[in-house]
């Protein structure tokens, strides 16, 4: 059996069993965002704001207050710490699930865990 489609058709009908297997597998797609790593990219981007604040600001402002200069730098620098601790613990958390992730299911080396090797039969 063939199925022929129109090319110039802008939708396609899919079974619902095909549905049902998409939805399935996109279900089966880790969730990586955390609350660290919305932290550290959002920190970064401040940060890139506080350093751009400080280099153009005082080519392009006349009459600029002598505390904003260093303000700009010490946010930069201070979101940029942050963001680099956030990140830092972004990492931590994905290298303890995949640990877990792999202990559960007993794919971890033995010399690692030997109690891994126990689970996997």
């Amino acid at each position: 059996m063939t199925v022929r489609i129109d090319p110039r058709a802008d939708s396609y009908a899919i079974r619902a069993v095909d549905w049902k297997r998409v939805r399935k597998v996109v279900e089966s797609i880790p969730n990586r965002r955390t609350l660290w790593g919305n932290a550290a990219w959002s920190g970064f981007g401040i940060s890139a704001t506080f350093l751009l604040g400080a280099i153009t600001l005082p080519e392009v402002s006349q009459n600029l207050a002598s505390w904003i200069r260093p303000s700009c730098w010490v946010g930069a620098i201070g979101s940029l710490v942050v963001s680099a601790l956030a990140l830092s613990m972004q990492r931590s958390h994905d290298q303890t699930v995949e640990v877990n992730r792999a202990f559960c299911l007993g794919v971890c080396p033995s010399n690692q865990f030997p109690i891994a090797s126990t689970f996997s039969g």
